[in-house]
């Protein structure tokens, strides 16, 4: 019995961050009150302070959510330019530069 518990705690603190995301998307922070976060999700201001204390606790509570689902592409992505941009360096032609036009060691000095 407390696994199901557990399970709608989360699941009503999911609701209210995907609420307060919506509408501080819609509206700004500013714009969006918490009853109106409740409002969406169907549940009373006890469970928004339950979950996060307060509207900036919600909106932490957005920006760590959306930062653990893009960190993993993010991440990705720099790990592929890192890579590209060494690839770039092994097959430069010690002889020319940046532009492809040759140079010999003379013209370094």
């Amino acid at each position: 019995m407390p696994r199901q518990k557990t399970a709608a705690i989360a699941s009503s603190r999911d609701r209210l961050r995907e609420a307060a995301n919506i509408l501080f998307a819609e509206r700004g922070f500013e714009a969006t009150t918490t009853p109106a976060i409740c409002r969406l999700v169907g549940t009373n201001q006890s469970q928004l302070i339950k979950h996060f204390t307060d509207k900036q606790g919600i909106l932490e509570a957005v920006f760590e959510h959306t930062w653990e689902q893009i960190n993993p592409a993010v991440q990705l992505a720099t790990k592929s330019i890192v890579a590209r941009k060494g690839q770039a360096e092994d097959h430069k032609d010690p002889g020319r530069d940046s532009k492809g036009v040759g140079c010999s060691r003379r013209d370094e000095a």
